[in-house]
């Protein structure tokens, strides 16, 4: 390996940091969901005990842990724990290409491939926040490093230094075990022997130890989070209903992802090898590929970090992700290509697939590290690929780790420096880079915006509970629970109240008090954030029933008239019971009503909360209805608290409403404790 090759190597992760700075990492605010792991920082460094809230799903010591040490030596800030998300993610692209180099790939594939590693959009992006993405991914491409040691030399010390960072990632996420058990199959199918069983299995046993063992320390101490998924619950969707029809939805969408990603390695290769044993294999796998592209052409996008023309989550209330997500936004046509482009590299994929494939096959007895390291990565490809299937979110950030692992699958490629091929590639990577580079700007550009503006409101002595401010504000102060997800409600995102918000566009109702502008880099324009606040409510009524005989029959004032549809026998000083013929029960007339009124119905229920809607609707049901699924809060002893929160429309037709519960079984259901608030102007 020349000095010229090294230096391109490090040119790159030059050029990483100079794209950070441009950016600009610098701000005092959470993105996406690292408020949550934040807190734990903040509070173990303030207090001295480590817990989890009841919001992150992941194992998360190892992330919190060099959080903590960041924040110990240079204090606690977003700023430091965005940092040190990109340091890690620097040192993880060091190991990437410190494993390229050692497994004899040319230079300018090389240099490729890290470009397509640092640039990627999420990768680049997630660099930016203190999320798990990013770290998780680079514990994995180290554990990969001494794996790859492990299979060229077989020495204990690589085993060791394999394991311990597989039990790191395993840490962070449940899923670093999938680590030991993909490379160390390939390790014992290397050389096939009873120590090499035992390595692979003590591995196995460690890294699963570690952690079970740090699970019951936290459930001794102080508890697991209520939303903590155990690798055990995992097995209870492995079935092939479940499976099959994942498939169907995502795995095109999956495929579309890798592709688009890898898109300047696919450049370099042929579309076809005319040997006919490569194209049985290239048509089987095209055949295949072609199926997915079908299932992908109608919506290939996931959720969460990329979105049409831009990069991150917009999670501000009422209007603003559509009004965000129209201002920067692809036309149709450009889409259409996009999706052309990406589907014609199918082919190209089925190329690199096919002689992957054959050559494991062809040396399967016999692999030599190479073969062995690639045997690995595939395994983990595929695992990891059937979680992403069977679990319940299919965010785009989640297909992160396979980057690496579908990279290392692929052959040498032989490509000379003035290759008009590989300045394809080239052009296909500065297109990319620019992509994440201004998308991301734009979007730590705007949370700027959006903090700016908070910081104004709690400038004027408003209250943070006063405040709709977008996910990760209400999520970061903790201003209430978790609200439901309603059409006509709050903000799901632990809204108290709404009275002010933040906003891309304004707001029936809602004056504007502040604009704060921002200047975008893909749109090349300026854009504003406001500062939005609702007239506020001259009276809150709240009627609340305990269901004796005694209420049920009594009138309850001249604007409010309840009467159940019926009373069944069965009914006692606590509860209403909903009988078979009972359809709809607990009727509420309200009158005078107004626009942008607000109310929220909340009661306990006893039986299948699913079964019933709380139906809002105007005298005839043609000029207004809304029917909504109560969301559970919470449940004790087989009764569920549920509720449902509403806000009139602007354009409501009518000055009368009524409220009533809409049973859609013949399964009996008891509610006791009923309350309707009525928020009035």
């Amino acid at each position: 390996m020349n000095s010229t090759a090294d230096w391109m190597i490090y040119l790159a992760l030059a050029l990483f940091a100079v794209a950070s700075i441009l950016v600009n990492p610098i701000g005092d605010f959470p993105l996406n969901d690292d408020w949550s792991f934040a807190i734990s920082v903040r509070d173990w460094l303030e207090t001295g005990t480590y817990r989890i809230i009841d919001w992150p799903t992941m194992s998360l010591f190892t992330h919190l842990l060099w959080g903590a040490i960041w924040c110990k030596v240079f204090g606690f800030s977003y700023t430091v724990l965005r940092l040190s998300t990109l340091v890690i993610a620097g040192v993880g692209a060091w190991f990437f290409a410190a494993l390229l180099k050692q497994i004899n790939m040319p230079a300018p594939q090389r240099l490729l491939f890290l470009l397509v590693l640092l640039f990627n959009p999420l990768y680049f992006h997630l660099s930016f926040s203190y999320m798990t993405d990013v770290p998780f991914c680079a514990l994995c491409i180290i554990a990969v490093y001494y794996y790859w040691k492990m299979l060229q030399e077989d020495h204990w010390k690589w085993w060791l230094l394999a394991t311990l960072f597989s039990i790191l990632a395993i840490l962070i996420r449940q899923l670093g075990l999938l680590l030991p058990l993909a490379f160390g199959a390939a390790y014992f199918w290397q050389a096939r022997s009873w120590s090499r069983f035992a390595r692979a299995l003590i591995a196995v046993f460690l890294t699963f130890g570690s952690l079970q063992l740090y699970l019951w320390i936290l459930h001794v101490t102080v508890g697991l989070p209520k939303t903590f998924v155990s690798v055990s619950s995992i097995f209870g969707r492995l079935s092939w209903n479940f499976l099959s029809h994942a498939a169907n939805n995502y795995g095109g969408r999956f495929l579309y992802y890798m592709v688009l990603f890898i898109l300047p390695v696919l450049s370099l290769s042929r579309f076809l090898r005319w040997t006919r044993a490569s194209l049985i294999l290239q048509s089987i796998c095209l055949l295949l590929l072609s199926y997915f592209a079908y299932s992908y052409w109608p919506n290939p996008y996931l959720q969460n970090i990329i979105y049409n023309l831009g990069l991150g989550p917009i999670t501000l209330p009422g209007p603003a992700a559509s009004n965000l997500a129209q201002m920067q936004c692809l036309s149709q046509d450009f889409l259409l290509v996009i999706k052309v482009v990406v589907t014609v590299f199918l082919f190209s994929l089925s190329y690199f697939l096919a002689i992957g494939l054959r050559h494991i096959w062809k040396h399967a007895l016999h692999l030599s590290p190479r073969s062995a390291m690639r045997f690995g990565s595939l395994l983990f490809t595929l695992a990891y690929g059937l979680y992403l299937l069977i679990d319940y979110h299919k965010f785009d950030r989640y297909l992160l780790p396979l980057l690496p692992m579908v990279l290392l699958l692929f052959p040498t490629i032989k490509v000379a420096w003035r290759s008009y091929r590989l300045g394809l590639a080239g052009l296909m990577v500065l297109l990319i880079s620019f992509f994440s580079v201004a998308g991301t700007h734009d979007y730590l550009a705007w949370n700027r915006a959006r903090w700016q503006a908070l910081t104004y409101l709690e400038s004027q002595g408003v209250e943070n509970t006063q405040i709709d401010g977008g996910y990760e504000y209400n999520g970061w102060h903790q201003t209430s629970h978790r609200n439901p997800e309603h059409l006509h409600g709050k903000s799901w995102w632990f809204v108290a109240d709404n009275e002010y918000c933040i906003s891309t566009a304004g707001f029936q109702n809602y004056q504007q008090l502040q604009i704060f502008p921002y200047k975008t880099w893909l749109a090349t324009q300026t854009d504003s954030i406001f500062a939005l606040k609702r007239p506020g409510f001259a009276r809150q009524d709240t009627f609340e029933l305990a269901f004796d005989r005694a209420i049920l029959s009594r009138p309850i004032g001249p604007q409010f008239n309840w009467q159940p549809d019926t009373i069944p026998d069965q009914l006692n000083e606590l509860s209403f019971l909903m009988e078979e013929q009972t359809e709809f029960a607990l009727t509420h007339h309200l009158e005078p009503v107004r626009p942008f009124e607000q109310f929220s119905v909340s009661f306990w229920l006893q039986g299948n909360h699913s079964n019933v809607s709380i139906v809002a609707q105007a005298p005839q049901a043609d000029q207004y209805y809304y029917a909504q699924k109560p969301f559970r809060v919470e449940e004790v002893e087989g009764w569920k608290y549920v509720t449902m929160e509403l806000t009139l429309p602007g354009d409501y037709p009518t000055g009368s409403m009524k409220i009533y519960l809409w049973k859609s079984t013949s399964e009996l259901i008891r509610v006791k404790d009923w309350s309707l608030i009525w928020k009035r102007y």
